[in-house]
């Protein structure tokens, strides 16, 4: 009886001392595989020659969790811009300004964004981009088709941590409502006062963005990369030249990019879904309802700041489901496909292979489209 009380012992001893070791073992994985993901994200951030106007606002690591690590906050803010003091002729009377005079976000006037950039003759410039941005609309070119409600940013940063022993990185975002109207004449604006050198030579810091220059923040995009694991491929795009911020050229993007609109509002949940924001984007640009990916595949990885068009951007990827194939895609009817885009084909998802088409067509992408891609293989 003791013999057999002996080796009961010894087994829970050993089953027990096992699991211990498996625990350690997880831990010390874990670590190694967070440790290997930064000196990933170290390396991208000294690859800065193909992404010099990047500014980084918050990492996952290796993902921000939409449930447990965004914080997003809707604020009573806003800031819309009222029409120029002499439209168009011909301009539609279907196109409606949400306000009849501008709308400064709280803390902002002509004034203090004079001292701000140290310049005079703010509203001059600020009038001659209305009048610009009215006339795109009036002519419908560049992406100027219709005024929709957009939300622009009041604060983000990535510095907050989950409150259990795990202290995940949580990012936090802050909004404040503007229009597409409004959004465009900015970023007009910007051309300018870049043009006059009366912007920063450097990229703009966290806190500069949460700060003198959140008024610049009118938008928030996501560049989504779809995986399809059935071929182990990733789908890219061509944008039309009919989409905005094209120059007339078929730049290269990720699969999907879309920006947070008030069709994300949630009235039951009273705030900004990101999870149907990504919904909607995949819908509208592709066609992809829920049946055609995995939501639980959803990943966030970064947000940024790309400091030549002053937009803050998200990055994350989805998986299809294994019977769908590029042919199938591409059948698919979506709103916006005709608008926005041009051609759509894919890639190996490989890190290697990733890598080698970045190197060849660099110079037919926007910054934000290279910093998903590598933002992507870093998690690899």
């Amino acid at each position: 009886m003791k013999e057999i009380l002996f080796a009961l012992l010894w087994f829970v001893i050993g089953w027990f001392g096992n699991k211990i070791l498996d625990i350690i073992k997880d831990k010390l994985l874990e670590k190694y595989r967070k440790h290997g993901l930064k000196k990933k994200l170290e390396k991208r951030e000294l690859g800065v020659s193909l992404c010099p106007n990047i500014s980084i606002i918050g990492e996952g690591l290796p993902t921000f969790n939409i449930s447990e690590q965004l914080q997003v906050n809707l604020t009573e803010s806003c800031f819309f811009l009222s029409a120029p003091a002499i439209l168009p002729q011909k301009f539609p009377v279907t196109f409606k300004f949400n306000s009849s005079k501008d709308i400064w976000l709280s803390g902002y006037t002509p004034n203090d964004i004079n001292k701000i950039l140290n310049i005079s003759g703010f509203e001059k410039q600020l009038e001659e981009s209305k009048e610009e941005i009215a006339n795109a609309f009036m002519e419908r070119t560049d992406g100027c088709y219709f005024n929709n409600r957009l939300y622009g940013l009041v604060k983000s940063d990535g510095f907050g941590r989950t409150t259990d022993e795990r202290e995940l990185p949580v990012l936090s975002m802050e909004f404040y409502i503007t229009d597409y109207y409004t959004h465009r004449v900015m970023g007009n604006l910007t051309n300018k006062l870049r043009a006059m050198g009366c912007l920063p030579k450097t990229n703009l810091s966290v806190s500069q963005l949460n700060n003198k220059f959140r008024f610049f923040r009118t938008s928030l995009g996501i560049s989504i990369i779809i995986i399809m694991p059935n071929t182990n491929e990733i789908i890219m795009t061509t944008r039309s030249t009919n989409s905005a911020y094209s120059d007339g050229k078929e730049w290269i993007y990720v699969s999907v990019t879309e920006t947070i609109s008030e069709t994300d509002y949630d009235n039951y949940k009273g705030g900004l879904n990101i999870s149907r924001w990504i919904e909607r984007a995949l819908w509208e640009e592709l066609g992809l309802q829920k049946k055609h990916y995995d939501e639980n595949s959803i990943r966030i990885y970064d947000m940024f700041f790309e400091n030549h068009f002053y937009q803050d951007g998200l990055t994350a990827s989805v998986c299809l489901t294994q019977d769908m194939d590029i042919n199938k895609v591409t059948s698919l009817k979506a709103k916006d496909k005709k608008m926005e885009i041009k051609s759509v084909f894919t890639i190996e998802n490989s890190p290697a292979q990733i890598e080698q088409y970045i190197d060849e067509n660099h110079s037919f992408m926007r910054e934000q489209t290279i910093f998903a891609l590598q933002g992507y293989i870093a998690r690899q």
